[in-house]
């Protein structure tokens, strides 16, 4: 009888999902090898015989270099946040991961981290990284942005258009004028919504009281908690203790007062 292929998937005729991880492992060793070959390479050249010009060639390089590293890096802490790998090293996730295998800083780890999960949610940025058009530090901005959940995947997008016009610093500013902004919407939208839900109610109950209730926005609820506060007295020490009133009583009576010196002052 013929024995099944375990390189072949039996349902679909394809590879076997085993025989694909076992290619790709062997395609990432080999890049590694030459690229640990071409480093050494790079690192025995005599760069101080370089002029400004070309000196100036090699920093950005460098720099596309490592940006392009540094997303390859945030993929694989994905991935092994996404599967067992994490997990099966006893991380709880794919920071702490790469905490144990490479024994980065947890600031570190945690950039790798933030920076896969906003190469997850924005794709240009994940198509900006491979080719290296977005450094380091910008990296970094945009994937601190993502994580503060401000701005929405489409400014993020923008964003990462712009970032090969602007040096590094000139990002940062930018990116937190477009959070600054967004929050100011967001805030005035969250306020609108509040003030919607606004609603004062009452009612004879059972037993022949008005009983309500109030549900104010920030602003009008800090008012009228300040207004009440300011007549919520305490019962004068020589109160006898079958007068003293609890403190659900003592707000009943400064609404009551607070009621009274309205109509008393005409204030309606």
């Amino acid at each position: 009888m013929r024995q099944p292929d375990p390189t072949r998937d039996p349902a679909s005729g394809g590879p076997s999902a085993g025989a694909v991880e076992g290619e790709v492992a062997e395609g990432v060793a080999g890049v590694l090898g030459r690229l640990s070959c071409a480093l050494d390479e790079l690192v025995a050249l005599p760069l101080d015989v370089l002029d400004g010009s070309e000196l100036s060639k090699v920093a950005q390089g460098v720099a596309g270099a490592v940006a392009r590293l540094d997303g390859v890096r945030a993929r694989a802490v994905s991935a092994a946040e996404a599967g067992e790998a994490a997990r099966e090293s006893g991380a709880v996730d794919g920071a702490a991961w790469l905490q144990r295998v490479t024994g980065a800083t947890p600031h570190a780890a945690g950039r790798a981290r933030s920076l896969g999960q906003a190469m997850d949610a924005v794709p240009t940025l994940a198509e900006a990284m491979d080719a290296g058009s977005v450094d380091s530090e910008q990296a970094a901005t945009l994937a601190r942005a993502h994580k503060n959940g401000v701005l929405e995947p489409e400014t993020l997008a923008e964003l990462v258009d712009e970032a090969g016009h602007l040096p590094a610093g000139a990002f940062s500013r930018e990116t937190r004028r477009r959070e600054a902004r967004t929050d100011q919407h967001k805030l005035r939208r969250d306020e609108q919504h509040a003030r919607r839900r606004r609603r004062a109610r009452w009612w004879i109950n059972d037993h022949g009281m008005v009983q309500g209730d109030f549900c104010l926005d920030p602003v009008a609820g800090q008012l009228v908690t300040t207004a009440l506060d300011a007549l919520n007295l305490p019962d004068p020490a020589d109160t006898p203790d079958v007068a003293m009133r609890t403190p659900d009583q003592r707000r009943a009576d400064a609404l009551f007062d607070m009621a009274r010196l309205t109509l008393e002052r005409g204030e309606t």
